[in-house]
This record gives C-alpha cells, structure tokens and sequence, in this order.
C-alpha cells in the first residue's frame, strides 16, 4: 500500500462498531425502528420498511470497508431501490 492510500484512510473517518454505524445512520434520518445488523460475511438492513425491501444486505466482511458517509449511502440507495 502506497503512502497515499495510507494518508486517506487515516484522514476519512471509518466506524469501529455496527454500534456506531447506527448512531450515526439514526442521525442522519434513518428510523430508530431500523437497525444494520450483523450476518456471516455481510451486514443488513432489519426492522421498519425492510420487510418490503427487495434486498436488505450489503455484503463485505468489515464493518470499516465503508466510511460513515458509505454507510449512508448504502442505506439511501436502499431506501430508493425500495421506493421505485
């Protein structure tokens, strides 16, 4: 890994816990009634409007392979996918 990989994972802000990653979803407008939780080998979407949602999962193995803002995201374009 070259230095400057190296300088942007310490600059970006990565979460260490599913914990974290829902306090932060939570106050960013994600319901308090849905949570990320996690599987073997992925994280998913439960509680609230998932039910009807096609495809809850987001399959990588670490909690910090996606910054808090990636989070965000994977759990916006959720919410879209579902409201199509």
């Amino acid at each position: 890994m070259d230095i400057e990989k190296i300088a942007m994972k310490i600059a970006v802000d990565y979460p260490k816990s599913v914990r974290d990653v829902n306090r932060f979803l939570w106050k960013n407008g994600m319901p308090k009634d849905v949570q990320l939780r996690k599987g073997r080998g992925y994280y998913y979407f439960s509680g609230g409007d998932t039910a009807g949602w096609f495809q809850s999962g987001v399959y990588v193995f670490r909690i910090d392979d996606f910054t808090y803002e990636g989070w965000l995201g994977k759990y916006e374009q959720k919410v879209e996918d579902y409201e199509k």
